[in-house]
């Protein structure tokens, strides 16, 4: 049987981060007014807000050296979306030096918060590895697992390139559900192929035409005319990596 392939999406760019960001400062920001009454003398939220809000506007300027300042400081007040995104200052180097050690530290943070994304970037890193921060598959896979578990797509598609059977088959089909196009070619190839569960001819087109639909140009070149033999699988073109 044809083993799908998968790739890893990451957060990477500016338009992603402050995608993440906008999601912070609302759900901090409504924590702040509605527990302020009677919490002004321990209320940490407010703070962890401005400092997201503040490095939101360094970030948009590009002063990414303030940016990883504040988001440092949301993290340090126990903001774990301060902490992702800290992370990904951290590991891509802007606003100083690369710090994958720093970086590991920011995703664990998170992650061990129930931080979907943070878990996500977590596994990520520890599948790869980096300077100061050695591989780790099976603590990666169990990272994948918890940002899959939280509702992170990206990580649950992730994780279905870790695993095999059906275990790779329910965690391509929680990634499609969320309408990410290239694990719904997988989960799709993987209906198709009978590989992880009962072989589903009406679902792999399914998942193959949604992948299309999403902007999967290589699942719309794959044509399923007749279920496959043992031997047999489609050959598409390879998933990008």
């Amino acid at each position: 049987m044809l083993m799908p392939a998968s790739t890893h999406t990451q957060y990477s760019g500016r338009g992603p981060i402050l995608s993440l960001l906008t999601g912070a400062v609302l759900a901090v920001s409504l924590l702040a007014v509605a527990t302020a009454p009677a919490q002004a003398a321990t209320n940490t939220a407010a703070p962890a807000a401005d400092a997201i809000a503040a490095g939101t506007t360094a970030y948009r300027a590009k002063d990414f050296t303030a940016a990883r300042g504040h988001f440092q400081r949301a993290c340090d007040g126990g903001n774990v979306q301060g902490c992702t995104v800290v992370g990904i200052l951290l590991r891509d180097g802007y606003g100083g030096p690369a710090d994958p050690v720093g970086a590991h530290s920011a995703f664990r943070k998170a992650c061990d918060a129930n931080s979907a994304p943070g878990c996500r970037h977590l596994g990520f890193m520890l599948r790869y590895g980096a300077k100061g921060v050695p591989a780790d598959l099976g603590g990666s896979r169990a990272a994948y697992r918890k940002g899959c578990d939280g509702g992170d797509g990206l990580a649950c598609g992730s994780l279905g390139g870790m695993l095999s059977g059906t275990e790779a088959r329910e965690a391509y089909r929680k990634a499609c559900d969320q309408n990410l196009p290239v694990w719904c070619k997988d989960y799709g190839l993987m209906l198709w192929n009978g590989e992880g569960g009962p072989q589903d001819s009406t679902g792999a087109q399914a998942a193959l035409t949604k992948a299309c639909s999403l902007g999967e140009r290589s699942a719309c070149n794959i044509r399923l005319t007749a279920p496959p033999s043992p031997l047999q699988s489609p050959s598409p073109s390879p998933s990008p990596r």
